[in-house]
């Protein structure tokens, strides 16, 4: 079978597609709910939606690419464009936040802070509760029947969405009986949280970029060691990284002169197995194992 017929693959693509069609429409609604209410916190909200949909246009970016296999330039694969693309659009989320903090700070200066809200707003704001916990639902289901893990961090994104929607609606809400701050405070803490998801993709992202070791090297030595005591003399030279998906391992072993080049291979093999069923958590793409006999 095609990886491009793999279906969960395609469920997989339509998923994500309809989310990011039903996050287009969720664009609309809040903006028209800006425009009715003029609220600070509903501003904040319009940029989380903007974020869910760039995000939405990366997951289907990164499960096309992850179907592409290595080839001759990219001999480990194509799936670092996702922490490159995840890096710029982090990085555009946090220079964009200062954006909304400049509009608090000139409807403080201005002193424009009225707040207009009536059953409709309250109306659509509840609609929106109820369609971010569908999605957050059916998502996560998704990713745990076919471990799919984009899925399955898209599904964590929504899962706030309810949370910040009923926040939004009890800012409104104060802000319109005369507690204005409340709508800032509210505007505040969306910000602090989209700040928060930038930089925790960032730091993911950047360690990517920058093949940072996945797996300690001292305690995968001590494990080999332990596991292979008379066999293997030592363990070196360990180097991991990863490309966001897989895990790519290099290591050396130190053996006896004396063994056959066929016994060797056959430790070396026994190892490997051993790391894949040790470390099960990892998804292995490749792992090289050199052989260095001791003089």
């Amino acid at each position: 079978m095609k990886k491009e017929d793999d279906p969960s693959y395609r469920r997989s693509i339509i998923l994500v597609s309809l989310v990011l069609i039903l996050n287009i429409i969720i664009l609309g609604i809040k903006s028209y709910l800006y425009f009715l209410t003029i609220s600070i916190a509903v501003l904040a909200y319009i940029f989380d939606t903007v974020v869910d949909i760039m995000n939405d246009c990366l997951s289907i970016v990164g499960l096309k690419r992850s179907r592409i296999p290595p080839d001759k330039d990219h001999p480990y694969g194509h799936s670092k464009y996702n922490a490159f693309v995840a890096t710029i659009i982090a990085t555009f989320v946090i220079a964009s936040t200062f954006e909304i903090i400049r509009e608090i700070f000139i409807r403080i200066t201005t002193h424009t802070l009225s707040i207009h809200i009536d059953s409709l707003i309250v109306s659509l704001l509840c609609l929106l509760a109820i369609v971010y916990t569908v999605i957050a639902y059916i998502q996560y289901t998704f990713s745990k029947q076919y471990k799919n893990i984009i899925i399955e961090l898209s599904a964590l994104r929504y899962i706030t969405d309810p949370i910040f929607t009923i926040v939004v609606l009890i800012g409104i809400l104060l802000a319109s009986i005369g507690l204005w701050w409340v709508d800032i405070l509210v505007s505040i803490v969306i910000i602090l949280v989209i700040l928060k998801k930038a930089l925790e993709a960032l730091e993911k992202s950047s360690k990517i970029l920058l093949d940072v070791a996945v797996i300690s090297p001292e305690k995968l030595r001590k494990d080999i060691l332990k596991a292979f005591k008379g066999k293997i003399i030592d363990c070196i030279d360990i180097y991991s990284r990863t490309d966001g998906e897989n895990i790519f391992l290099e290591l050396t072993l130190v053996m006896n002169k004396n063994l056959s080049l066929k016994e060797a291979d056959k430790i070396a093999d026994e190892v490997e197995v051993f790391i894949r069923k040790r470390y099960r958590q990892y998804r292995f793409a490749r792992i090289l194992i050199h052989q260095e006999a001791l003089e």
